[in-house]
């Protein structure tokens, strides 16, 4: 149930080693099969939920927001 946390940490250590920039902060979603449907809906309605609920808007604006300023990072000085 949590070795894909655990190996999601060590990820970020290796993607930071390789000059990458991994967002700051994460969910981990253990038994998402059964909190989800096929159509990527919550299936209860639990504290849990809410924080997932909550957090996809969150963490898909944050990544906009990431990309955003990496690309100007990118652009080189005219």
């Amino acid at each position: 149930m949590h070795g894909g946390n655990i190996a999601g940490h060590e990820l970020r250590l290796t993607v930071n080693k390789l000059g990458m920039f991994p967002m700051p902060k994460s969910l981990p979603l253990a038994h998402a099969d059964t909190l989800l449907d096929v159509d990527g809906m919550l299936t209860e309605q639990t504290p849990w939920a809410a924080k997932v609920s909550a957090f996809v808007p969150w963490s898909l604006t944050e990544l906009a927001r990431y990309a955003a300023l990496l690309r100007q990072a990118r652009v080189p000085a005219a």
